[in-house]
């Protein structure tokens, strides 16, 4: 028997990515007059009528590869094969103008970007011998935290509101994934009705266990004596109990995203990362990990969200306005949004330069292009610097302990470090005569490695604390690549900018698995770099 083909009606691009129903009004269906993004039609529409789903889902595969086909020929290239390279002004009105607008582009990290570990295959530190695969890093090991157990005292519901108010205070303003009004409600109905095994109750715990790990923010050098650590198994008592109920939780709550994300954040501040990739996986698989830049993890199979439309105003409060603590909202909104930019503009570096597993493509690119594209960038970087209020700039001078600022100028640093990184790699392995401007950036990645290291060797814990000391080891790499080619200018502190990276890793390492061995390559080619230039020059 035969039935009559009906015209298939074609949903709007974004709609077919994210598998909405798309009421299919002309020009903007309602799905995206409702995010406030634009519309836009396949056209003409086809008759898929026919189609077996197999041959539809194929058909839709290769629609999103055309796509990413098509958003590649715009983006900045790398390849100096490409004769249809536009001028970097060409792509001014794509700049990220923060806070006012988002770039359109939506790139993933590169699935081997490896950030920290490929600089072990540069050919300058080939005569040390040493393991270079990044990946037996993550050898299981025991830690101190793992180790740790649950010890006897149990949750105290007296205490679940000092905790969450240091979770506010120390934890929310970087990671604002809970509305702090609906957790105070959370607190209160703990308080008169007791624990429960539901939604609110998981958020809760969680939230008391970051409140107990973490701490107020204050530079206190690595060097110094070491600080009172936080109750770490008390710490876990609460991690644990809301860990329990997540299990009990529908998968599409919002208790549930919000209960496994706060988790993953949670084994960031316990350095532990591949623990922490499938939290993160689990709680929003459309959101793009630094972690990736780190390990080689697989890319999340999840379509693209484009941000196209303007990003949201910041709530018109005071700084010191307070709902039920001293959470500073609109300073934790305007971090969160230069958190966005910053992000957008490590997307790019990433995708511009360490697209390919091996750096050696460094030698093989025009450094013309090279340096257009990292100009262009830098401006980019300096442009969302420029563009913060005034209470997020950050000054070396200030002694004050103002956390935001600190961790949005430490982004940059890295940054800087990551974007002029293949300018220092030509210059140390080039046996042509660079020019001037790839001097000028590879001497820029030093100082930038060396900044990098002195402002973040300090004690402080926190989510990005494993990123601390693999960026101390990285950094301190770069530096000793730099002193071995002897074509830069070396900072007079770079043998204690090495030896406090060490320092970093040792801190950090007593915890996370993969830092120890780090830290033991960087000692070895530490020792052997100082070693073959005291011979050469004696007076180093």
């Amino acid at each position: 028997m035969s039935y009559p083909r009906k015209r298939a009606v074609t949903a709007c691009q974004l709609c077919r990515r994210r598998k909405t129903k798309c009421d299919n009004v002309r020009p903007t269906c309602g799905f995206c007059a409702n995010i406030g993004s634009s519309c836009v039609y396949q056209a003409p529409e086809a008759d898929y009528s026919s189609f077996d789903p197999a041959a539809l889902a194929l058909l839709e595969k290769m629609d999103y590869m055309i796509s990413l086909v098509a958003k590649t020929k715009s983006d900045l290239p790398v390849d100096s094969s490409m004769s249809d390279v536009p001028a970097a002004s060409d792509h001014s009105q794509n700049n990220v103008v923060w806070p006012w607008t988002a770039h359109a582009d939506s790139q993933e990290i590169p699935s081997r970007c490896d950030i920290s570990c490929r600089i072990l295959e540069w050919p300058i530190f080939g005569e040390i011998q040493y393991d270079r695969t990044g990946d037996t890093l993550f050898v299981g090991r025991a830690t101190a935290s793992q180790k740790s157990h649950l010890r006897p005292q149990g949750i105290v519901e007296e205490h679940i509101s000092s905790y969450v108010d240091q979770f506010l205070i120390n934890v929310h303003t970087k990671n604002p994934v809970v509305d702090h009004t609906m957790l105070s409600q959370h607190v209160r109905n703990i308080e008169e009705n007791g624990l429960g095994w539901d939604g609110p109750t998981s958020v809760t715990l969680m939230a008391c266990a970051l409140g107990i790990i973490s701490r107020p923010f204050q530079r206190i050098p690595v060097t110094s004596v070491k600080i009172v650590e936080p109750d770490l198994p008390l710490a876990d008592v609460y991690y644990t109990a809301a860990r329990k109920r997540i299990g009990l939780l529908d998968t599409t709550s919002l208790e549930y995203l919000q209960t496994t994300f706060l988790s993953g954040v949670y084994e960031m501040y316990t350095l532990r990362p591949l623990v922490a990739w499938h939290s993160f996986h689990a709680a929003c698989s459309s959101m793009q990990l630094e972690i990736r830049t780190e390990i080689n993890l697989t890319p999340l199979k999840t379509p693209s969200w484009n941000v196209t439309e303007e990003f949201p105003m910041p709530p018109h409060e005071t700084r010191d306005e307070d709902v039920s603590t001293n959470f500073p909202l609109e300073e934790s909104w305007y971090y969160y949004l230069t958190d966005i930019s910053q992000r957008a503009i490590l997307d790019r570096i990433l995708n511009s330069f360490y697209a390919q597993e091996s750096d050696q493509h460094w030698l093989q690119t025009s450094s013309d292009d090279m340096v257009r594209i990292a100009l262009e960038l830098d401006r980019q970087l300096l442009m969302t610097d420029a563009n913060l209020p005034p209470w997020l700039h950050y000054s070396q001078e200030s002694l004050a302990d103002r956390e935001l600022p600190y961790f949005i100028h430490r982004r940059l640093l890295q940054m800087q470090e990551c974007l002029f990184k293949p300018f220092l790699y030509r210059v140390s392995h080039c046996h042509e005569t660079p020019s001037q401007v790839v001097l000028e950036l590879a001497q820029r990645c030093v100082e930038a490695c060396r900044t990098n290291i002195l402002e973040t060797a300090i004690q402080h814990r926190h989510h990005g604390s494993w990123f601390v000391a693999r960026g101390a080891f990285r950094c301190a790499m770069a530096i000793l690549a730099a002193a071995k080619s002897g074509k830069l200018a070396m900072p007079n502190d770079w043998f204690a900018c090495v030896e406090t990276a060490l320092t970093v890793i040792e801190f950090w390492g007593q915890e996370a698995a993969d830092l120890q061995p780090l830290g033991q390559v960087l000692c070895m080619v530490y020792d052997h770099t100082k070693g073959h230039l005291e011979q050469e020059h004696p007076l180093y």
